[in-house]
C-alpha cells in the first residue's frame, strides 16, 4: 500500500506540476490501490482535493482528463466493489477495535515515527541551531518555503490524509492508528527533508551537513526488534502446570494456532489442527467466558489472555472468572500477555 500511495502522488505531482499526461498509469495505479486496502477511497478523495487545490496549474482539458481516469478506475474497480460495500457498512454498524483518538495522538504518531520523543527533540533542537547559524539566509529561506507550490504540494500529502483520518476518528469511526497511518510517513520524511534543505539553504552553508540530522535515527533504531512474545515460554508455563483434563481457554481465538504450535508440536507434525480436536483437548478459542465447556473432571481453568483487554476492550471474562471459579495465581509475559489460573469449583 505504501508503494502504491508513493506512486500514485509522484504520478499526480507530474500531472500538476510537470504536466504530463500519463493518466491511463494513475487510473491503473489507484485500482490497484483500491484492491490494496479499504483505506483507498479516502487516498483517491485526498488526490482529488489537491488537483482542486492547485487548479490554476491544470489546463480545463487536463481536467477533463483527470475525471475520466477516475472514471477508468471505477471501472477497473467493479469487481470489487460490492466487497468493498459490504466492509464500509460493517465498519459503519459495527466500527472497529479502536478506541477514540486523544487529541494529544496528533503529534504522538509523529513522535513515534519520529522515533520517539528523544530523537524528535534532537531534530527541533538541531533546526533551531541550523536556523540561528544561518540566520542572514533564514528569513528570505522561509518565505521561498511557503510560496514554493511544490513544498506545499508534499506538506497536502501528508497533512489531508493524516488529519482527515483524525476527524474521521473523532467523528465517525476510529481508525487512526500508526500502522494505518504509515502511508503517509514517505510524505512526512520528505517535508522533513524539505524544510532541512530550506534551513541550511545558503552561501556559506553546505547542504552535506543535512546528514547531520540523520544521525539521531541511525542511533535510536532497534537494529533487532524485540517482537518475540514469548509464545513458548508462555505454552510451557501452562504446561507446567497442567493436568489431562484440565481446561484451556483462549482470548481472542485468532492466538489458538500461536499457542497450540508450542503447547502441542505433535499435532502440528501430524496435521491434527482443526479446532474440534482442540476442543476434544478442552482447549477453546472464545471471545466470552460462556463460551467454554466445563468437564466434571475438570479441576483447573487456564486463561491465555493475548492481549484480549486492548483488543476488545469491553470484554467481562475476567470478571466472569472471578465470579464462577477461584482465582489461583497469574503471570504476566511480553507484549500484554498473560495466563491466569483457576480453580474450578
Amino acid at each position: 500500500m505504501v508503494f502504491l500511495v508513493v506512486f500514485v502522488f509522484y504520478e499526480l505531482y507530474n500531472f500538476i506540476f510537470e504536466q504530463k499526461k500519463n493518466l491511463i498509469l494513475l487510473s491503473l495505479l489507484n485500482a490497484l490501490l483500491l484492491y490494496a486496502h479499504y483505506l483507498a477511497p479516502f487516498i483517491i478523495g485526498v488526490q482529488v482535493l489537491i488537483v482542486l487545490l492547485f487548479i490554476k496549474k491544470v489546463k480545463s482539458h487536463q481536467l477533463l482528463r483527470f475525471a475520466l481516469s477516475g472514471l477508468f478506475t471505477a471501472v477497473l474497480f467493479i469487481p470489487g466493489l460490492i466487497l468493498l460495500m459490504e466492509r464500509l457498512s460493517h465498519f459503519s454498524d459495527h466500527g472497529t477495535w479502536l478506541p477514540v483518538p486523544h487529541l494529544t495522538e496528533l503529534y504522538g504518531n509523529i513522535l513515534r515515527f519520529f522515533n520517539y520523543t528523544l530523537v524528535s527533540c534532537i531534530l527541533l533542537g538541531l533546526l533551531f541551531l541550523a536556523a540561528i547559524f544561518n540566520r542572514a539566509n533564514f528569513k528570505v529561506n522561509f518565505n521561498e518555503a511557503l510560496r514554493d507550490s511544490k513544498m506545499r504540494f508534499v506538506l497536502y500529502s501528508f497533512a489531508f490524509p493524516y488529519l482527515g483520518m483524525f476527524i474521521v476518528s473523532v467523528v465517525f469511526q476510529p481508525i487512526f492508528l500508526d500502522r494505518y497511518l504509515l502511508y503517509t510517513t514517505p510524505f512526512l520524511f520528505l517535508l522533513l527533508g524539505l524544510v532541512i534543505f530550506q534551513v541550511l539553504k545558503g552561501e556559506k552553508v553546505k547542504s552535506v551537513y543535512a546528514f547531520i540530522f540523520v544521525i539521531p535515527f541511525i542511533a535510536s533504531c532497534y537494529y533487532i526488534p524485540q517482537t518475540n512474545r514469548e509464545g513458548g515460554v508462555m505454552a510451557a508455563y501452562v504446561k507446567s502446570n497442567y493436568d489431562q483434563n484440565d481446561v484451556v481457554m483462549i482470548c481472542p481465538p485468532f492466538y489458538d494456532l500461536t499457542f497450540m504450535y508450542h503447547f502441542d508440536p505433535k499435532m502440528f507434525s501430524e496435521g491434527l489442527i482443526e479446532e474440534e480436536m482442540w476442543r476434544d483437548k478442552n482447549v477453546f478459542g472464545v471471545y466470552n467466558y460462556s463460551d467454554v465447556r466445563i468437564n466434571d473432571n475438570s479441576q483447573k481453568l487456564f486463561y491465555i489472555n493475548a492481549n484480549a483487554e486492548f483488543l476488545y476492550p469491553d470484554n467481562t471474562i475476567l470478571t466472569d472468572l472471578d465470579e464462577n471459579l477461584t482465582y489461583i495465581e497469574n503471570k504476566a509475559f511480553k507484549g500484554g500477555y498473560a495466563v491466569y489460573i483457576y480453580a474450578i469449583k
